[in-house]
């Protein structure tokens, strides 16, 4: 049973500590898209190095999308955020 507790907490921590896609805005449409290059555009939660890369919002009216650096992590990944929120 203790065993069991230990593990439970190694995975809260490490998602907590390492971040989880969601955070950025996966679980809000999104198109996934070729680009002019041949590939597909990257999802949010997932590194980027430009805006350009990152697949848009279903609904560009009230979401936006980009590519910036997370608090939690060094490198940069795509985000889809609400136009309104404080926190895009």
């Amino acid at each position: 049973m203790k065993s069991i507790v230990y593990m439970l907490l190694f995975c809260t921590f490490t998602v907590v500590i390492l971040g989880h896609p969601n955070d950025h805005g996966a679980l809000i449409p999104y198109r996934a898209e070729k680009l002019p290059n041949g590939e597909w555009c990257i999802r949010p939660g997932y590194s980027c190095s430009e805006r350009g890369q990152c697949c848009m919002p279903v609904d560009g009216d009230t979401y936006t999308y980009g590519c910036g650096r997370a608090w939690s992590e060094g490198s940069k990944v795509c985000f889809i955020c609400n136009r309104e929120s404080s926190m895009c």
